[in-house]
């Protein structure tokens, strides 16, 4: 994954730009197994970007990418949250339900 620029987006977050993605990242001594993916989907791209900070800066989450304007299929936007299992997805589920411009 080659970024032409990385900024902060957080205290411990940071968002690096490729042509289709927007990767969101916590810097780690230690790069964690990914098995489990989470996704979001929702017309409004920083109702997303919202849940993708959040979840690196206080949610435990290492990785995550919201696709770009240019990559965008239909409507929506996705927001791909990963995780090192899919432990997590009733809680995910249930702490979003109640924004009404995100689906999971």
């Amino acid at each position: 994954m080659e970024h032409e620029t990385i900024i902060k987006v957080s205290a411990n977050v940071f968002r690096g730009d490729s042509e289709d993605w927007h990767y969101y990242f916590r810097q780690s001594k230690s790069e964690p197994r990914i098995s489990g993916k989470y996704l979001f989907f929702s017309e409004n791209k920083g109702e997303l970007e919202k849940i993708a900070i959040n979840e690196l800066e206080f949610g435990g989450f290492p990785h995550a990418k919201i696709n770009t304007d240019k990559h965008k299929k239909g409507k929506e936007y996705v927001l791909c949250l990963y995780y090192m299992d899919d432990t997590r997805k009733l809680e995910l589920a249930n702490k979003y339900k109640s924004n009404p411009n995100v689906n999971s």
